[in-house]
């Protein structure tokens, strides 16, 4: 009975990746940008903005996050000239 309990529990049920809001720290490791480079981004970039969960929490939705992070150039970028 316990054990039927505790597999109904929110902790064991996996979320999509649209249910997952991420902090700052999580976002700024998953995408290895510092706060500045982060936020400008945000703003030169188009980065996904962030939800305001409560009054002092910030949270990234980790489905735009991931979609953002697939949308970018892959491979080795080279310098003009090259």
């Amino acid at each position: 009975m316990q054990a039927e309990i505790l597999e109904q529990t929110p902790s064991a049920i996996p979320l999509p990746p649209e249910a997952i809001f991420d902090p700052r720290p999580v976002v700024m490791a998953m995408t290895s940008m510092g706060v500045t480079q982060l936020y400008s981004a945000m703003s030169k970039e188009g980065f996904p903005q962030p939800y305001q969960l409560g009054p002092r929490r910030l949270a990234w939705k980790r489905a735009e996050v991931l979609a953002w992070l697939e949308s970018r150039p892959r491979g080795i970028r080279t310098r003009k000239g090259d």
